[in-house]
């Protein structure tokens, strides 16, 4: 129970309690109106044996009935806080709350297909379908944003960016650093890219799949966001070869095609309206 009387006994408690009835005084005092009467009474519903099961479940081991009327106090007043908070906007002027918010959402959206299996017929189906991205490639065509500066957030937002807006692969290169070589590549083999960005580069960007933009590839020079425009194919591999990166790109897919497909019933609900000044 130790873990309970620090929780209780914690001073930064004890002031959240104090600002949360000073909150409540000086609003009554304030407005008695009817409106606020109904508000003031709404209640929060607390599933008290909810958090008995998550308590006994974390720390493997049996509450007491005091102990939980401590956890239902404790959970009444992180839930006022929280509603007060949302009465207040605070959210929207937060910056890492929203952050955390949509990264909630996405999850949300892409559970569907995270626990889902893929039979080897349909693992098939999807590798003749797309067979020229597991292919030996006698050259390929692409662009790319490039980081000289290692900041792996700022480069995975910029990601996020590239994968949701409607912007050509050649004018992507304005999200990164100033490079001295092309943006763009047009047909180069696998010996000429090793050449001029090094092997694990060439490598591989010669195993990507075409039409989608690819997580940060190090290349002797800094990294760089990948997107493959062609490709001129040679032999294809055995499907139990690349089994593996087809099951990956499929799931791949699959995720991306549910998080569109709640993106768009999301966006019926709204209107956008851009303030240019």
């Amino acid at each position: 129970m130790y873990t309970l009387k620090k929780i209780l006994f914690e001073p930064l408690f004890h002031f959240a309690i104090l600002a949360v009835v000073l909150f409540v005084v000086l609003d009554e005092t304030q407005d008695s109106s009817p409106a606020t009467q109904e508000k003031a009474s709404k209640p929060l519903l607390i599933d008290k044996q909810h958090l008995k099961r998550e308590y006994e479940s974390h720390w493997n081991k049996k509450i007491s009935d005091v102990a939980l009327d401590a956890l239902v106090q404790k959970k009444f007043y992180d839930e006022l806080l929280l509603n007060e908070a949302l009465t207040l906007n605070l959210i929207k002027e937060d910056r890492e709350v929203q952050k955390r918010l949509i990264l909630k959402m996405k999850q949300i959206v892409s559970a569907d297909i995270s626990d889902l299996e893929l039979s080897e017929e349909e693992l098939y189906k999807y590798y003749k379908k797309n067979r020229d991205d597991y292919s030996m490639k006698k050259n390929i065509s692409f662009c790319h944003v490039f980081f000289k500066e290692v900041n792996f957030k700022d480069i995975e937002e910029t990601l996020q960016t590239l994968k949701i807006a409607s912007i050509s692969a050649k004018d992507a290169k304005y999200f990164g650093d100033l490079f001295e070589k092309p943006s763009c590549v047009k047909r180069i083999d696998s010996t000429d890219l090793s050449k001029l960005y090094g092997k694990y580069f060439a490598f591989k960007l010669f195993n990507l799949k075409k039409g989608i933009w690819h997580k940060a590839i190090a290349s002797k020079y800094g990294h760089h966001l990948v997107y493959i425009k062609e490709q001129i194919v040679d032999e294809i591999y055995e499907f139990e070869e690349v089994q593996d990166r087809v099951y990956k790109d499929y799931k791949y897919e699959l995720a991306a095609q549910a998080t569109r497909r709640a993106f768009l019933k999301f966006e019926s609900k709204y209107k956008i309206e851009v303030k240019s000044r």
